[in-house]
């Protein structure tokens, strides 16, 4: 009966739902759960293959630099035991050999409990100002670093507003665009 009035409901509203019971491998987003044998691994669909930034994009070095390490560590957190990360990762290490990478995924085993900490209170810090230019790697200026000079120079600790733009109430950090690129019609 539950399922039914989950069916009518979706159908008001013209979505489609499919419900099953009783399954003993499920694939949820990127993970299979197999309750058989207690275990979880990766999952992608058939035709879905990896594909990353190059590594010779024009990206931040930070984006570049922390995309191998964020797959290694996503593969790690998807996988059970080190069968199921063998499995899996000769996938998605052709897909980083491709995209220019040299890293090498390795399995190391992740306690799946830290996922569930309880967050911790987020600090209250005093009003901060953001500086977000966006990064094109053919500039050779230092923008960041020049309106870090730019700010010393004109609010110095004798300037009625040296209280409000100052190094510790102004960030900055680089920003990536969307593509540009026109879409395909």
């Amino acid at each position: 009966n539950v399922k039914k009035e989950i069916c009518q409901i979706c159908r008001t509203h013209g979505l489609k739902i499919k419900i099953e019971c009783n399954k003993k491998v499920v694939h949820y987003l990127d993970v299979t759960f197999d309750l058989v044998k207690g275990e979880h691994r990766p999952f992608r669909k058939e035709n879905n293959i990896p594909l990353y930034v190059h590594a010779m994009s024009n990206h931040p070095p930070s984006v570049k630099k922390a995309l191998p390490l964020n797959v290694n560590k996503r593969l790690n957190a998807l996988s059970s035991n080190e069968l199921a990360f063998k499995n899996a990762a000769p996938l998605y290490q052709d897909a980083l050999n491709r995209a220019g990478y040299k890293h090498t995924l390795i399995y190391k085993k992740i306690n799946p409990n830290q996922f569930n900490k309880p967050k911790k209170s987020r600090p209250r810090h005093k009003r901060q100002f953001w500086y977000n230019p966006p990064f094109d790697g053919r500039v050779n200026t230092h923008v960041i670093q020049r309106m870090f000079a730019t700010l010393d120079s004109c609010y110095h600790p004798g300037h009625r507003l040296h209280k409000l733009f100052n190094r510790h109430t102004v960030k900055a950090s680089y920003r990536t665009l969307a593509n540009m690129s026109p879409s395909p019609a």
